[in-house]
Order: C-alpha cells, then sequence, then structure tokens
C-alpha cells in the first residue's frame, strides 16, 4: 500500500482549457513520470480559472482534500492586480457585507498594498468571487495570483513547477479542518471552500 502523498504546483495563465499545451499537469504526463510520483493518481483541491494563476494543492488523502474545499475555515489568499488605483471608498466596500446571486458572502480581508494591488484572504470561494465583486465596485482584475491555502505558500516556487507537501504543512491543514466540525476532519462534499473558479478566481 502507498503512503498518501500531497504536492504542490504552480499553475500556469494560458491556453483554451488554462494550462499551456506543454503544462499537462496529469499523473500520466512526462512531467510528473518520475520513480516517485508515477504510482500516485493525485487530485486537485481547489482549481483556478484559465485567466488566473498560482498554487494548486494536489493530494491523494480524501480527508485533507475535504479540509481543504468541503468547508469555509482554511483561508485563501491572493494577490490581485486592478486596472486602476483603488480608492479608500472601494477599498471599504470590499471590506463591507456583499451579496453574489442573493446570497450574503462570508467577510472577505482586503489589503490595499499599492495603488492598484490589493491582497485578498478569503474563507469560501464563489464562483469567479474576486472577478465579480471587484467589478461591483467598477475595478477590473488584471492579474490574479493565488499565494497561499491556510499556511501553505507558493513562495518561490516557478510557475510550472512543483514539490512535495511538508508534514507541517499537511498537518496544519488537517488541524483547520478539523476544527470546522468538531470530532470531524474537515467539511462535506460540495461545501462553499473551493477557492479557485470553481471558486473565487
Amino acid at each position: 500500500k502507498h503512503e498518501q502523498q500531497q504536492q504542490l504546483s504552480r499553475q500556469q495563465r494560458n491556453s483554451k482549457d488554462g494550462r499551456r499545451d506543454d503544462d499537462d499537469m496529469s499523473p500520466s504526463s512526462d512531467k510528473w513520470a518520475t520513480a516517485e510520483t508515477a504510482a500516485y493518481e493525485l487530485n486537485v483541491c481547489g482549481r483556478l480559472d484559465k485567466d488566473s494563476r498560482g498554487l494548486l494543492i494536489l493530494t491523494q488523502d480524501g480527508a485533507l482534500a475535504k479540509a481543504i474545499i468541503g468547508g469555509n475555515n482554511i483561508p485563501k489568499t491572493y494577490l490581485v492586480e486592478v486596472d486602476r488605483p483603488v480608492t479608500d471608498a472601494q477599498l471599504a466596500a470590499l471590506n463591507g457585507s456583499i451579496t453574489l446571486e442573493d446570497k450574503l458572502l462570508l467577510p472577505m480581508r482586503v489589503t490595499r498594498l499599492g495603488d492598484d494591488l490589493l491582497q485578498f484572504v478569503l474563507r469560501e470561494g464563489k464562483k469567479r468571487q474576486i472577478r465579480r465583486v471587484c467589478e461591483g465596485v467598477e475595478l477590473r482584475v488584471v492579474d490574479l495570483l493565488r499565494v497561499g491555502v491556510g499556511q501553505c505558500k507558493l513562495g518561490d516556487l516557478p510557475e510550472g513547477g512543483w514539490r512535495v507537501m511538508t508534514e507541517e504543512e499537511r498537518d496544519s491543514l488537517r488541524l483547520d479542518g478539523q476544527q470546522q466540525k468538531p470530532g470531524k476532519t474537515g467539511g462535506d462534499n460540495g461545501g462553499g471552500g473551493g477557492g479557485g473558479d470553481g471558486g473565487a478566481g
């Protein structure tokens, strides 16, 4: 029986399906065909849309996957470049009460890092959430980069690259997932915390 494996990967932007032709992330591709990884089938926890890029977590650990995508207790962090300087009023609106499709979103933590650069920290991931809330305050997203999922950080991982998740990263995600439902690991399938597009992108 193989030990369960988790990996972090960095998605590149582009092509019609959101991946470069030479960036096949499937386990059967040449990129994954090493002696260590060829035996494992890894699933993506929280996808990114074709216009977004950044951190992806791939795992064969069902409990870990549920902890990441099945609830709202694990924050996802994004760097978002917009098409114009962000005003104080726009920043206040993004940090206020926002509804999408007649449903109130969980509070977002939005910080201005530069005139046109924002950091979003979300605990849920509605479809194209960041782009839609920005459009609601007359901002257009130019670039969206996911840089963190809980304690897992993108760091200097190059686009298209991957690395094995550390035990500390795995354990922190499991712990956060357990905290959202006492006595259970992770949340329910179909919950709101996916964080890609499929989620927040």
